[in-house]
């Protein structure tokens, strides 16, 4: 009994809560997004970064608004973060070499290095373009529409680039 009342305790803390929301500025813009779902990715045994879906009332569609926030495990360099990221749109659709070296410019100017704890959330705006945020601060702005779908699609497209087991958790399925 003990047990379950500090369970509860601790569900109902201002740290749990706090699990649950977004960052303050996308708050501000996008006001209503729930929690979806939320998973883990891993790369044989070592764990990269927890994901966490925030989607609006009638669930995902790359035309609404979402966010997805990735909380890293580990330390990873802007140049690792970005050469993953090249990778895994490589093997996820056949994009041409040209697209994929604009985009990966793109980045380079966009992503950070990232510690362990380091939290980015990437918001789709619905219109194509998309912000994100290392905590609440914004780091940049992506106008390139078929990037902001490519990048969100690792994720969200049927089949994505990450393990089905990821999607489906992240959709709440």
């Amino acid at each position: 009994m003990r047990h379950a009342l500090i369970a509860l305790m601790l569900a109902a803390s201002p740290l749990a809560a706090a699990a649950e929301t977004l960052p303050a500025p996308v708050e501000q813009q996008v006001p209503g997004l729930e929690k979806s779902g939320e998973g883990r990715l891993n790369f044989l045994f070592f764990d990269i970064y927890d994901a966490e879906l925030f989607l609006p009332e009638g669930g995902y569609s790359p035309e609404k608004p979402f966010a997805l926030r990735m909380n890293y495990l580990r330390n990873l360099s802007k140049d690792e973060l970005v050469e993953n990221i090249i990778d895994q749109l490589k093997k996820h659709k056949p994009y041409d070499s040209e697209t994929l070296k604009k985009w990966e410019q793109t980045l380079i100017n966009l992503m950070p290095s990232v510690k362990e704890g380091t939290e980015i959330t990437g918001l789709s705006l619905g219109d194509g373009t998309s912000q994100f945020f290392r905590g609440n601060e914004k780091i940049g702005t992506v106008t390139d529409k078929s990037l902001t779908r490519a990048f969100f699609g690792l994720w969200l497209d049927n089949p994505p680039a990450v393990p089905e087991r990821l999607r489906a958790q992240l959709l709440g399925q």
